[in-house]
């Protein structure tokens, strides 16, 4: 039970952590996009994907606002997509 809970800590600070640096960088800043690709990753791999509440505005905001390549803004939506169908599988 102990183990656990050290890994639920530490889950807890790696998501607040990314969040809060996510949120803290200017919003064009291009590390947004690498912040929130981990950030979604973290969440999906503990499958607390609805943690982020991220919509399709939002996604369309960021990608307006980060100063990115057009092959890193494909990336980040293809990693959305795929995030969304591994959470739908049981």
């Amino acid at each position: 039970m102990f183990r656990f809970w050290v890994y639920f800590a530490s889950y807890v600070l790696k998501k607040h952590r990314l969040s809060n640096l996510f949120n803290t960088l200017p919003r064009n800043s291009p590390l947004r996009y690498s912040v929130y690709q981990t950030l979604l990753e973290v969440a999906t791999s503990n499958g607390d994907l609805n943690v982020l509440e991220l919509t399709k505005t939002d996604v369309e905001k960021w990608l307006s606002e980060w100063e990115i390549s057009d092959e890193e803004k494909a990336s980040f939506l293809r990693s959305v997509s795929e995030a969304y169908a591994k959470a739908e599988q049981p």
